[in-house]
């Protein structure tokens, strides 16, 4: 088998969700949870979401080895990906969630997130945070947008 260098790439979609006062801010949500997401973002939360672009995330590192690759294919936005894991002693597993944010609003989410965690887990020695910086290479717009992330075209 040959030596395949591994990269840490994520597809995702970047779009607008505006609220009923019609504030909008831009989201980056993984491909594979994107119509579910949808859905919650509607019909719990009443937000109305446009503007779907693909885009692929790597690390600044990654991107900076290829850029000539991905060199006028299109927008590139820094994007942060704030990994938040913890040890379950009781399953045996440590259970990880991640969001992928725009740079400029990354502090601020991370703080909002980690306002929602119990004080004695975030100071437990089985509870981290992480922040990567990357970017969002973004490779498609004005997309169907009710099919992004369906497996079933």
């Amino acid at each position: 088998m040959p030596n395949a260098d591994v990269t840490d790439q994520h597809v995702l979609v970047r779009c607008v969700v505006q609220n009923r006062a019609q504030e909008a801010s831009v989201r980056f949500v993984e491909h594979s949870h994107y119509r579910l997401w949808q859905y919650l973002m509607a019909n719990k939360h009443d937000l109305a979401v446009s503007d779907g672009s693909l885009c692929l995330w790597m690390t600044d590192r990654e991107l900076a080895g290829c850029e000539a690759l991905y060199d006028g294919t299109g927008n590139v936005e820094p994007v942060v990906r704030l990994s938040f894991a913890q040890y379950d002693g009781v399953i045996g597993l440590c259970q990880t969630t991640q969001r992928f944010v725009p740079a400029a609003e990354a502090e601020r989410v991370r703080d909002l997130l980690l306002s929602r965690v119990p004080p004695e887990t975030r100071g437990s020695p089985d509870f981290m945070t992480r922040a990567d910086p990357g970017y969002a290479v973004i490779r498609a717009r004005d997309l169907e947008i009710g099919k992004l992330g369906s497996p079933f075209r």
